[in-house]
């Protein structure tokens, strides 16, 4: 059954026949969509890291504004806004702490992916950023799409005359 194409055609072909096939009508192209990719790709670690900064920055003028009331108010002036500002603040912190550890663990898979799949940043001596990898994955997922749709409705069209066929020799078997 080769029609000729890419090797990403035949590649779609095979996945259809050993994934798929039973459930064509149902079937959901195995790639991420095209506009989740290019909002991926705008993502900037650095940006997520100035800004987890400007946070912990903020959070700490917080913390120096309640050392304040917690010296200068009266008991009575006190609480409850001292006690529940006080543990708003620490739950804040932690959410930022967790953040930028997350934003670390994400830089670090990312770089793994990148090596994993042998890309290279376009300068030298720069951290890659995603916006290098996607670009290049945007092209490959918008081009599976479009061969997947086709070859699913041609597999399915396949699939039918299979059935009209077989329906045709039960009546020829039948007479």
């Amino acid at each position: 059954m080769n029609n000729g194409g890419t090797m990403l055609t035949f590649i779609v072909r095979q996945y259809i026949t050993v994934f798929q096939d039973e459930h064509l009508e149902t079937a959901t192209c195995p790639v991420p969509n095209i506009t989740k990719i290019l909002k991926v790709s705008q993502l900037e670690f650095d940006q997520f890291t100035r800004d987890t900064t400007k946070l912990l920055r903020d959070h700490k003028k917080c913390s120096d504004m309640l050392a304040i009331v917690e010296l200068e108010a009266t008991e009575q002036d006190k609480e409850p806004f001292y006690s529940s500002t006080k543990k708003k603040l620490e739950a804040a912190r932690t959410k930022i702490d967790s953040l930028g550890i997350d934003i670390t663990k994400a830089r670090s898979d990312f770089r793994s992916l990148m090596d994993f799949y042998a890309v290279q940043p376009k300068k030298a001596n720069v951290e890659p950023e995603p916006k290098e990898f996607f670009d290049l994955w945007t092209s490959f997922c918008a081009e599976f799409k479009d061969i997947w749709e086709r070859e699913v409705k041609l597999a399915m069209k396949r699939k039918k005359q299979a059935e009209v066929k077989k329906a045709q020799e039960r009546v020829e078997f039948i007479r």
